[in-house]
C-alpha cells in the first residue's frame, strides 16, 4: 500500500488492519513486512526525518506491535 499525505494515525491503523488480517488467517507463518523504512529518496520512509523529528511513525510500529504481543 502506498500512502500520499499520510499521517501517523492512518499508519497505525494500517498496521492494526495488516495484524488483524494475519491473526485471522489459518497459516503457520504470521508476519508483516514493511518495506524501506529508510527509503528518502523514494518517500517510503519511517525513520525520523525533519518532516517528522519525533519519530511517530516509528513510535506507532513500536506500539501497534506491543499491543498485539498481549
Amino acid at each position: 500500500m502506498y500512502y500520499i499525505d499520510k499521517t501517523p494515525l492512518q499508519f497505525k491503523r494500517h498496521l492494526e488492519d495488516a495484524y488483524d488480517f494475519i491473526l485471522n488467517r489459518k497459516t503457520k507463518e504470521k508476519f508483516i513486512f514493511i518495506y524501506a523504512w529508510n527509503e528518502l529518496g523514494e518517500g517510503g520512509w519511517l525513520v525520523p526525518t525533519k518532516g517528522d523529528p519525533s519519530g511517530e511513525y516509528l513510535r506507532q510500529v513500536k506500539n501497534v506491535v506491543k499491543e498485539y504481543r498481549k
